[in-house]
């Protein structure tokens, strides 16, 4: 199928050889997908075989490789947005798949939406291969409605405008928040630079969540202050459009947020420095005191309203209305994708 849209698949790696095959299989095994598509591997240095498996498939698909050095995922992301040249980006982690169709099913989106910044739609969770502990995370067709509290889609869900992000300096995050939830950062900033999006009600990638493929439960610490911070930045950016009862909404949610990080705070405090304790206790409510004083005063009445929404909205939360059960048959399809 001959088109003028062009596609960027970018794929982070450092030492994945064990996985890599994983993403690439995804995308070779799209049937159609009409773009004018290229893999790009963005990796940091790699000393296994991740190199010598990303050409395998030279004769296969168009690929890209950048030896880009030594950097956090988010930087790494950031040299995609920089140097891909395409229309439209893809962000893929070298252990998720896409799902058959999901190329073409963008496609067809984009052309016929055209000018549109960015297309999502829901993602399958695989639990370290358990039945019990996967499920279909689902994303909701307002992407602002509980993004203070919740990601409101996976970042590989997301087909973006590759103009879009460089005409609104979005960006992921560097350094150390580079590594610290960047993804969830860098999806809210896309919701607050944007009109032009469309919300596509089908599975678009599967998540693998292997043992080892998630934060360390000793950076935990960081990860929830950082998370915490970011949101607080975002919420002094609302537009004054914006009314007053929103507003409250969205410190309500910010307030979830920072229950949560006092709950992992007392979860992991053990793994590392148990000591300083009561610095991180009081760096969270340092970032939440960053709210301005009636959004704070409000909130105290809406504790039980924060905690509502942990239970019926966060993903974590097996009561989630973002969160829905896999049966076995569909358990072992997607399971296929990832061996």
């Amino acid at each position: 199928m001959n088109s003028n849209l062009s596609l960027t698949i970018a794929i982070p790696t450092l030492n994945s050889e064990q996985n890599l095959n994983i993403a690439m299989k995804s995308i070779l095994n799209q049937k159609e997908n009409g773009f004018e598509l290229i893999t790009m591997l963005l990796d940091s240095g790699s000393k296994d075989k991740t190199k010598e498996i990303f050409f395998s498939y030279e004769n296969k698909l168009k690929l890209s490789f950048n030896n880009i050095g030594r950097c956090s995922i988010g930087e790494a992301r950031n040299y995609a947005i920089k140097y891909s040249n395409t229309d439209y980006l893809i962000f893929l982690d070298s252990d998720d798949a896409l799902l058959s169709g999901r190329l073409i099913d963008d496609f067809n989106l984009l052309l016929e939406l055209k000018n549109i910044d960015f297309i999502y739609g829901n993602s399958v969770q695989i639990v370290e291969q358990n039945f019990e502990k996967s499920y279909f995370s689902l994303s909701d067709a307002n992407p602002y409605k509980f993004q203070f509290l919740n990601m409101p889609y996976n970042l590989s869900a997301v087909t973006i405008n590759r103009n879009f992000l460089i005409k609104n300096n979005v960006f992921f995050q560097s350094g150390l928040r580079g590594r610290l939830g960047e993804d969830w950062s860098f999806v809210n900033e896309i919701n607050f630079s944007t009109v032009k999006y469309f919300h596509q009600n089908k599975n678009k990638v599967i998540i693998n969540s292997r043992k080892g493929s998630h934060t360390q439960d000793d950076i935990q610490y960081d990860l929830n202050l950082s998370k915490l911070s970011f949101l607080c930045s975002l919420f002094s950016k609302i537009n004054s459009n914006i009314n007053f009862l929103k507003k409250l909404f969205f410190a309500c949610q910010i307030q979830s947020s920072l229950i949560l990080s006092l709950l992992n705070l007392l979860k992991y405090y053990k793994n590392r420095y148990p000591k300083n304790f009561m610095k991180y206790f009081i760096n969270y409510f340092r970032e939440i005191n960053k709210l301005p004083f009636i959004y704070k005063f409000f909130n105290i009445f809406m504790i039980p309203i924060s905690i509502l929404l942990i239970i019926i909205v966060h993903r974590r939360s097996i009561y989630s209305i973002y969160r829905k059960r896999i049966n076995l048959k569909q358990f072992n399809y997607f399971i296929s994708y990832l061996n």
